[in-house]
């Protein structure tokens, strides 16, 4: 965590700037920025994840929706009764 960041170079993983993140040409980043403000100068690269504005919290992730166990169907003899 930091107020403000300034980033020439790479970084993987989490980066956290609580007012302002300034990534230049030459930096890459490979992971998640949290910021309030965010400053890109063209040739920077980002992959990941970026969330911002005045809540940096991390948003709860989505609920994952499960199918419910599919039943077995009961084995049929060729005349189409159960075994």
């Amino acid at each position: 965590h930091t107020q403000d960041a300034v980033v020439g170079g790479s970084v993987n993983g989490l980066l956290v700037a609580e007012s302002r993140l300034e990534l230049q040409e030459s930096s890459k980043l490979e992971g998640e920025i949290r910021a309030r403000r965010i400053r890109l100068d063209e040739g920077a690269i980002v992959n990941g994840n970026v969330l911002m504005g005045d809540n940096l919290t991390a948003p709860s992730p989505p609920a994952r929706s499960q199918a419910p166990n599919p039943t077995p169907a009961p084995n049929k003899s060729p005349a189409g009764e159960p075994t």
